[in-house]
């Protein structure tokens, strides 16, 4: 008897040790599962110690385990989190082994589609890389190109007007230039399609067309429209038909002025002479020579700029609708230099059913414009310089052949403004734009549905060039 008394001294000896370290193990692990509210494990949360990073990720059974650190106790809090849920917080205690259940985080859904769809919703994880241009700069652009609203209002983009030719357009960087053979230019996106970059993908639109423009940039822009958006993305939405007592009618008109701000004081005809003959450029001019022209009274003018826009919209509890209809006319300080531009756009929304959308907009612009001859030199490169560099001696038209122009400069290659403008007086460059775009969209929930766009692009360009074989020979 005294034998087993001693084994089981023994025994209970060693039972003693081991159950004290199992004990203790079981205080020192945390596991559990994750699950949404459908019961779905969540894979991906995280799952830590707050204020520390002791812890661990779900897999894809939504389970996790791992060691506490050596401070913890009852009163330490567990933290779960994953993107698009609500985080949660709740006392460790002598809990050991949890189910979680997660709940949706509407709020940062919605701030994830602006990304990728630039949908207005909550923008606080965006306001960096996205940006709304006022409305109020939109409503009062006196210019048919709206790019000019973005100058001084959005921080990162710069706006140049590399040319003063009526339709020329602006050049548009989004944070500067990120390509030294490539294109800077971002990409124009309308009502969810992208038209295009450069001037030519906006000059369509009327700025009182526009409801509202945004500035995608960085990593955001890039989300959905892939290389595309390296320079950037202008998002840009159309008005559309609003709910009122009754067909709401809109007029826009406006009218403006422009002139050369400032002239050049130059040679008058014995200066002239003097010069070239100190130089050497040119001899034989008559000694009796005189002013008989003064080049930039006769080449500039004042340029007369008109914009009027008629729309037509309403709404119904299930139809709305939105038509306008402008013309543009920009006249240039240079006689041949010019842009007109005529624009039509429709859009139509129905609600069929409470689960299905549909849609079209139609959108027609037709604008024609001219330019002049540019460059550096003085005779067929370029009108503006010419107007400095031609002597005031020379006449617009040959008195010997009244039906051509001047051309006796005593061996000078040079040609008067006069003819550079005839030279380009009967070219113009002709442009048809057609867009339709068709959508439908089912609503499965509130905050779950599919669209789908179609959409075409049409543009014809027709360029025509002439020149007087008379006047310019």
């Amino acid at each position: 008897s005294s034998f087993r008394l001693i084994v089981a001294a023994l025994m209970f000896c060693v039972m003693m040790p081991l159950s004290a370290f199992a004990q203790g193990g079981n205080d020192g692990y945390v596991s559990g599962t994750v699950l949404d509210a459908t019961g779905y494990p969540v894979v991906g949360a995280a799952v830590l110690v707050k204020g520390t990073t002791q812890g661990a990720s779900t897999d894809v059974d939504g389970k996790f385990a791992f060691e506490l650190p050596a401070t913890a106790g009852a009163n330490t809090v567990l933290e779960v989190s994953c993107l698009g849920y609500k985080t949660l917080e709740f006392p460790l205690g002598n809990q050991r082994t949890f189910e979680i259940t997660m709940e949706d985080d509407a709020i940062l859904m919605e701030g994830t589609v602006v990304t990728a769809l630039g949908i207005r919703r909550s923008e606080k994880a965006l306001n960096y890389n996205v940006q709304q241009v006022d409305n109020s700069a939109l409503t009062t652009i006196k210019d048919a190109n709206f790019v000019n609203s973005l100058n001084g209002k959005v921080a990162g983009v710069t706006v140049q007007q590399t040319s003063g030719l009526p339709g020329s357009g602006m050049t548009v960087r989004v944070r500067g230039a990120s390509s030294i053979a490539s294109s800077n230019d971002p990409l124009y996106v309308v009502d969810g399609v992208p038209v295009g970059t450069g001037n030519y993908a906006i000059a369509y639109l009327s700025p009182q067309d526009i409801e509202t423009m945004q500035i995608l940039k960085d990593a955001s822009s890039a989300a959905i429209y892939g290389s595309r958006a390296a320079n950037g993305v202008v998002l840009i939405t159309t008005k559309q038909g609003k709910k009122s007592k009754g067909p709401q009618v809109s007029l826009n008109a406006s009218v403006g002025l422009a002139n050369v701000a400032k002239t050049y004081d130059v040679l008058n005809a014995q200066e002239y002479k003097e010069l070239m003959e100190e130089i050497g450029a040119v001899a034989g001019i008559p000694e009796d020579i005189k002013d008989e022209t003064d080049w930039f009274e006769e080449t500039y003018r004042t340029g007369i700029n008109q914009n009027y826009q008629l729309s037509v919209s309403n709404a119904t509890e299930k139809m709305r609708y939105y038509i306008s209809g402008g013309y543009s006319d920009e006249q240039g300080i240079l006689p041949v230099a010019y842009n007109k531009r005529f624009n039509m756009k429709a859009s139509f929304d129905s609600d069929l059913y409470d689960w299905l959308n549909v849609g079209a907009n139609v959108a027609y612009s037709h604008y024609k414009n001219n330019g002049i001859i540019s460059g550096t030199g003085s005779n067929r490169a370029g009108v503006v310089l010419s107007v400095i560099n031609t002597p005031t001696y020379a006449k617009v038209w040959n008195p010997e052949k009244p039906s051509q122009y001047w051309e006796q400069f005593y061996g000078a290659n040079l040609t008067t403004p006069a003819e550079n403008l005839a030279r380009t007086e009967n070219n113009y460059t002709q442009t048809d734009r057609l867009l339709l775009t068709g959508y439908a969209q089912i609503n499965f929930t509130k905050n779950f549905k599919f669209k789908s766009t179609v959409s075409m692009d049409r543009r014809w360009v027709h360029s025509f060039y002439f020149i007087d074989p008379i006047k310019n020979s």
